[in-house]
C-alpha cells in the first residue's frame, strides 16, 4: 500500500513512530530544541507591497512616518542577516 502511494506527507505520517517518552514530552508541551532565536513565521510579500493597517482619521504625515519606520518580519530578517557575517 505505501509503495504505490506518491504523497510524501502521507508516507511520512504512516511510517512515523512516536515512542512513549516523546509522546509525554509533546503532551506536556516541553521545548524540544533550545535554539535562539526561535523559529517564527515570516510574513512574505513582494517588495514595497507589505500590508499596512490604519485608521481613516489618522494624520497623513504621521502615517507616512510610521510606514517608513515600520518593519515586517521578512524585512527585519533581511536587515538582520545583512548586518551579520554569518547571515550573508
Amino acid at each position: 500500500m505505501l509503495d504505490s502511494e506518491q504523497d510524501e506527507i502521507k508516507r511520512y505520517l504512516h511510517g512515523r513512530y512516536i515512542g512513549p517518552t516523546k509522546a509525554i514530552w509533546r503532551l506536556f508541551e516541553f521545548s524540544t530544541h533550545g535554539e535562539e532565536p526561535h523559529v517564527m513565521h515570516l510574513a512574505l510579500h513582494l517588495p514595497n507591497e507589505q500590508p499596512i493597517y490604519f485608521s481613516e482619521r489618522e494624520d497623513p504625515a504621521i502615517l507616512h512616518q510610521r510606514m517608513d519606520s515600520s518593519l515586517t518580519t521578512l524585512i527585519a530578517y533581511f536587515k538582520f542577516n545583512s548586518n551579520r557575517a554569518d547571515g550573508r
